[in-house]
C-alpha cells in the first residue's frame, strides 16, 4: 500500500486548508418520514483523534449517523473510542476492511439519538489516517439502522448489497471508499433517487442519500471510484 498511501499523503498536503470540514443543510420535519437535515465532514489526513464539526441545526430526537474511515498498517489499525452516547454498528460485515501492500482501511459506522447536543464530536484514536462524515436526520426511528457493505479487492466498482425497507420514506445512505483521492463520482441508480452529499477531491469517501418513497428493496448499489481496492455500504434509517 506504500504507493497508495504516499499518493494520498501527497495529495493531502495540497488540501491542508480543508481539514475543518464542510457542511450543508436542507432538510426539515416531514410527518411519517426520516428526512435529511444537515451534515458535516472532515477531509482525509493523518492525525491523532478526529473531531467532526456538529451538523447544523441538530434538535433533540434527531438521528446522528457517522461513516468513519481509519487506515494504518495491516492488522495494526488503531482502535477508535467514540464520544459518549455514540454506538458502533458491529453486525457483519462491519467494520468493513480492505487492504493492499501492507496498508488497511476500515469503514466503521456509528449512530446516536440526539439529546441535549452541544459542541463537536471527538473520536479518540492513536495516530492514523482518517476521514469522516456525519449526518443529522429528523423523524427517524431512534434504533440502530440496517447496514450492508461489500468490497472490491482488485477493482474500482464496489457493490453494497441491497436493503429491503419496511416503511415508506426511509432515508437511505450510500457510501463508497477508494484507496486514493476521489475524482467526480456519479451517484448510484434509483431507487431511491440519490442526492450527492460528499464528492470531494480532498476525500477518499463518497456519500449520497435518498428518500425511499415506497418501502421495498433498494437493489444492490455501486459506483466507480479511483483506485483499488475499494468498498461500499448502504444504511437504511426507518422513520419513527
Amino acid at each position: 500500500m506504500a504507493r497508495h498511501h504516499e499518493m494520498a499523503l501527497s495529495h493531502e498536503k495540497r488540501h491542508r486548508g480543508l481539514f475543518s470540514g464542510h457542511g450543508h443543510s436542507g432538510g426539515g420535519t416531514q410527518v411519517g418520514a426520516a428526512v435529511f437535515r444537515s451534515d458535516s465532514s472532515i477531509a482525509y489526513a493523518n492525525r491523532t483523534n478526529t473531531t467532526i464539526i456538529a451538523p447544523a441545526g441538530i434538535q433533540d430526537n434527531d438521528f446522528l449517523q457517522t461513516v468513519f474511515l481509519i487506515g494504518g498498517p495491516t492488522g495494526l489499525v488503531p482502535a477508535v473510542a467514540p464520544p459518549t452516547g455514540v454506538s458502533e454498528i458491529l453486525t457483519a460485515p462491519y467494520p468493513l476492511s480492505v487492504n493492499v501492500g501492507g496498508f488497511e482501511v476500515q469503514s466503521r459506522l456509528y449512530w446516536k439519538p440526539a439529546s441535549g447536543e452541544s459542541g463537536n464530536y471527538q473520536f479518540n484514536h492513536l495516530a492514523a489516517s482518517t476521514t469522516a462524515y456525519m449526518l443529522a436526520a429528523s423523524g427517524a426511528s431512534l434504533v440502530a439502522p440496517t447496514a450492508t457493505g461489500g468490497t472490491d479487492p482488485t477493482g474500482v466498482n464496489p457493490v453494497a448489497p441491497g436493503i429491503t425497507t419496511l416503511l415508506n420514506h426511509a432515508l437511505i445512505i450510500f457510501f463508497a471508499q477508494s484507496f486514493d483521492f476521489l475524482g467526480a463520482v456519479t451517484p448510484p441508480g434509483s431507487p431511491p433517487a440519490f442526492t450527492e452529499r460528499l464528492d470531494s477531491g480532498a476525500s477518499i469517501l463518497y456519500v449520497a442519500t435518498g428518500d425511499m418513497v415506497t418501502a421495498g428493496p433498494t437493489g444492490n448499489k455501486t459506483v466507480t471510484v479511483t483506485l483499488d481496492p475499494s468498498a461500499a455500504g448502504l444504511i437504511a434509517i426507518e422513520h419513527g
